[in-house]
Order: structure tokens, then sequence, then C-alpha cells
């Protein structure tokens, strides 16, 4: 049985992209409604549903084809996925016993596991999703971009609110508190710097979420959406305060041109394996070099560093 439409038509910068089956459908209006599921409580919750339901709705497709499907049409489940399967099984066998090696209740493993799932396991599921369901990249480019465009507003607003002197609007959502939700907080003084938290738990967790949606929005073939969506992800970032997301706006252009434009190349390929082969040899060498080289030049002028460090 197939889970998407055997052919789709090419998508082109200047055409409307809309979601044709369900598990599209899933994705883009979760990704489309993170803020209202933010302000119910219920975006962990929301994401830890889909997180489950999409790698079962694999398996079950998966379980109920018939022998004689179309090679098309047939669900597969590629290798990478089974060994992410297995190494969730050791993670979790290894998480209870653990928690019986150390004499911990039953009630406290059963908690641990269930924060495993809302957590690190729901990342799992999702690439499980992501591997074997037929999205269009195209979906996950575009959605993200209206959403990145919808944070653009956002962080404008708490920007405006913060310079105003007003204190940050902090308050639990009704449901937040029985489906695992947090606190909304419109932004928060640290160091002397407003840092936002818009739909985020906290401030570094916005700037990690702008790196990922960068990789994303960069690819939207409409120019202008992308570009809206990458003002976005700047607002995010600086509004955040992450400076590993001020990186990340340095870093991700520059490795998604030369991944696109070099990487493909078979010699490149090889150049890349060599090089990363030599650099994990000799990384720790050059490193300890280079630290032993800073410490002497420190020790030659202990007292210039001593100033500058002042």
């Amino acid at each position: 049985m197939s889970t998407a439409p055997t052919s789709i038509a090419p998508v082109s910068a200047g055409s409307a992209i809309k979601p044709q089956t369900l598990e599209e459908k899933v994705v883009w209006y979760y990704i489309l409604g993170m803020y209202p599921l933010y302000f119910l409580g219920l975006l962990p919750f929301a994401a830890t549903i889909v997180g489950l339901l999409a790698p079962a709705y694999v398996f079950f497709n998966w379980l109920r084809q018939p022998d004689d499907a179309p090679k098309q049409d047939r669900v597969r489940i590629p290798v990478g996925v089974w060994v992410w399967i297995a190494f969730m099984v050791v993670i979790q066998v290894t998480l209870i016993a653990a928690h019986v090696d150390f004499g911990m209740s039953d009630r406290v493993w059963r908690t641990s596991a269930r924060m495993a799932t809302k957590g690190f396991y729901v990342l799992t599921f999702f690439i499980i999703a992501g591997g074997c369901l037929n999205i269009r990249p195209q979906i996950l480019y575009r959605a993200t971009s209206i959403f990145c465009v919808q944070n653009l507003v956002a962080s404008a607003i708490v920007y405006v609110w913060s310079r105003t002197g007003a204190e940050s609007i902090t308050y639990m959502p009704p449901l937040a508190g029985k489906t695992g939700g947090y606190p909304i907080l419109l932004y928060l003084v640290e160091g002397g710097e407003n840092r936002q938290w818009l739909f985020a738990p906290w401030a570094p967790a916005l700037g990690f979420a702008a790196a990922i949606y960068l990789c994303l929005v960069y690819r939207d073939p409409n120019k202008w959406l992308r570009l809206l969506a990458i003002l976005g992800v700047i607002a995010m970032v600086l509004g955040s305060g992450s400076r590993t997301g001020r990186v990340c706006l340095i870093a991700v252009p520059i490795f998604t041109w030369v991944l696109s434009n070099f990487l493909l190349r078979p010699g490149v390929q090889m150049l890349t394996g060599v090089g990363g082969f030599v650099a994990g040899v000799i990384g720790p060498q050059i490193f300890q070099f280079l630290k032993d080289y800073r410490a002497s030049l420190d020790a030659e002028r202990a007292g210039s560093t001593e100033v500058r460090e002042a």
C-alpha cells in the first residue's frame, strides 16, 4: 500500500506548495499551528503524539502491504532506520538496568523512561518517519518558512515590549500542568540583556531551533518568502542571545554552498574522507601543540597577559 501519491507535480518557485497526503498534512498543520499549541500548553505533548504516531503509521503500512505490491508503491524501511531502532532498544534497556542496579523503584524508572520518550526518543521517531514516509522536502521548506515569518512578527512584538520597560509576561498555560508543558515567558533579563524565549522552553533552545530552521528555509524556492524567513531566523538568533546560533548564521550558508557545489563530486568525497581520517588521527596532537605553544607565549610575557585579561 502506498503512503503517498506515486506521481507528484514538480514544484517551481512561483507555484503553491500544499500538502497532498495524510502525513504531509499532519506535518504541515503541526508546524503552522505551533503557536496556538504553545499558548494552550500542548506543544511538547503534540510533538510526542506526532512522533509516536508517525513510526506507528510506517510500521502499520509496512506490515499490511501485499507481497505483490508494485516496487514504487512499497513501504521500505532503510537499514539506517533499523540501526536507530536497535540503539533505541539498547538505550532503553540500559536505562532500566541502571535504575534497577541502583535499587530505584519501578515508579522511578517508569518516569525516567517516559521522560526519555518525550525528549530524546521523539527525535529518533521523527528520523524514522522522515526516512520512510513519502513527505516531500518542499513541504518542510515551505511550512518552516511560514513559521519563521510568524517568529519574525513575534520577535518584533517582544522586542518593542521589552524596550518600553514593561515587565515580561509570564503565565502557565491551562493544559501545561497535565501535558508536561512549560510556562510562557516573553523574555528574560540575563546579564543586563533581554533574551527572548518565544515558543521555546528557554532562550538557548530558541537559538538551537533557529539554526535548524536556517538549513530548511535556505532551500525554499520562493525567494521573497525565503528572505522573510531568513530575517525571522536572524531575529530569533539575535533575540535569544545564542552564541552558537550566531555562528550558525555564518556557517550554514557556507557549508550549504560547499556541500551543494563541491562535496557531490567523487574526488572531493575521497579527499574529504582521507582528510577526516588524518584529522582524527593527528588532531589531538595538533591541539596539544597549539595549547602548549599558547602557554609558552603567555609564560614569556606574563605581565602583558595579565593586563589584557584584566
